[in-house]
């Protein structure tokens, strides 16, 4: 793979400071239903996507789930290959 300073391909990526490189392009779960996004997810796997983009308040993370498990049971991607990005509200944090 080459690092690229554009999105020109799935196979893209950025060097962070860290070393670790980050997909230059995701898979984006926003607005995506329960029913369809478990779909969007494999299709995305087998397109070569090392990124999903995700969040508690989509709801269908149930979904994203599923795929990425069948996809680890299937050998089809390691975990330690994709970058999950997820994020949680502030009004969902307890004070400690």
């Amino acid at each position: 793979r080459k690092e690229l300073n554009n999105m020109e391909s799935v196979d893209g990526y950025y060097t962070l400071n860290s070393g670790h490189k980050v997909p230059t392009l995701a898979l984006g779960t926003w607005q995506s239903a329960v029913a369809d996004v478990k779909g969007a997810v494999t299709a995305a796997l087998d397109a070569g996507y090392k990124s999903i983009d995700t969040a508690s308040l989509y709801h269908n993370e149930e979904g994203i789930g599923e795929a990425l498990k069948e996809a680890f049971d299937a050998g089809k991607a390691k975990r330690e290959e994709l970058f999950i990005t997820t994020k949680i509200w502030n009004d969902a944090h307890k004070a400690a």
